[in-house]
């Protein structure tokens, strides 16, 4: 009888190291789909970070605490805050389809001010926001917003036309469930995705993708996947932005650091961009038409 590929398992028995792996990834997987704080987080997205730290670490413990740790390196502030998600929906419930302008903008401020990565942009949405933006790539007719976190509420200053669609796409299901109560209640043709795009990147074509302040999260779970997402898109353009300051509002060189990364992926992508600070927002707005995948 050959032992070949098998290790000693430390419990025991003969185990091929594939099925040990294996093995402690399931295990990793479910601890992590059963803990609170990540319930909401995508399956898929999950089952790669148990799928990352499984061949890592020595023991299970090790491991389930590294994927853990990766998460909140990845999400940190953005994980789900339940308290949030709760006054956001009690706020969206006082509206309705009759509601005014003012009393949509009202509750989208004040949804937007309870984080603080969308509550930076308050003072910019109102004003030049997404006109700037619009102003490079022509009012789009199909919006995606990845990873949209609260981006979605900022849609009454968006300026989008009656006929345009807009698609909201993040790999936490609460946030989902909270935008869809928001979007039932405006008129627009509009719609959410609970999906990892990482590991399904959209492929609908759109005039504009949407990928704010989220580049380095994609990063930061595996290198090169936020590349691989851009490259992927059938979309005309997409604006890509950074923050230049902490989320404590400190200047720690991020604008120089992002500008790099800026510049090497449109070199990469070999496309065209135009680019401007709006607040503490880098942005870059990429010319993808000449490259896309139809």
């Amino acid at each position: 009888m050959t032992t070949k590929n098998k290790k000693k398992d430390p419990l025991g028995g003969l185990h091929s190291i594939d099925e040990k792996m294996g093995s402690i990834r399931e295990r990793i997987y479910e601890d992590l789909m059963q803990a609170p704080k990540f319930s909401s987080l995508h399956p898929d997205f999950l089952n790669r970070m148990a799928a990352w730290a499984a061949p890592r670490y020595k023991s299970y413990k090790e491991a389930l605490q590294a994927a853990k740790r990766k998460i909140h390196q990845v999400f940190g502030m953005y994980l789900k805050d339940d308290r949030s998600i709760r006054q956001a929906g009690k706020l969206i419930d006082q509206l309705s389809s009759s509601s005014s302008e003012e009393e949509v903008h009202s509750v989208c401020r004040k949804i937007l001010s309870m984080h603080s990565s969308s509550n930076e942009r308050l003072g910019q949405i109102e004003h030049y926001f997404f006109s700037s933006i619009w102003s490079i790539t022509g009012s789009p007719e199909h919006v995606l917003d990845l990873a949209c976190g609260f981006n979605p509420f900022t849609l009454p200053w968006m300026g989008l036309t009656k006929n345009a669609c807009y698609q909201a796409m993040d790999v936490d299901r609460s946030m989902i469930v909270l935008i869809s109560a928001f979007l039932s209640k405006y008129s627009l043709n509009a719609g959410t995705v609970w999906v990892d795009i990482v590991e399904n990147p959209p492929a609908m074509p759109t005039d504009v993708a949407l990928f704010l302040k989220s580049f380095p999260c994609f990063e930061q779970q595996e290198k090169n996947s936020g590349f691989t997402i851009l490259n992927s898109l059938k979309a005309k353009w997409v604006v890509l932005s950074f923050p230049i300051l902490t989320l404590g509002g400190k200047n720690v060189g991020m604008q120089t650091s992002y500008a790099k990364v800026a510049d090497e992926l449109i070199m990469r992508l070999n496309v065209e961009s135009e680019s401007f600070q709006i607040g503490s927002e880098l942005v870059y707005v990429i010319d993808m038409r000449k490259n896309i995948k139809l």
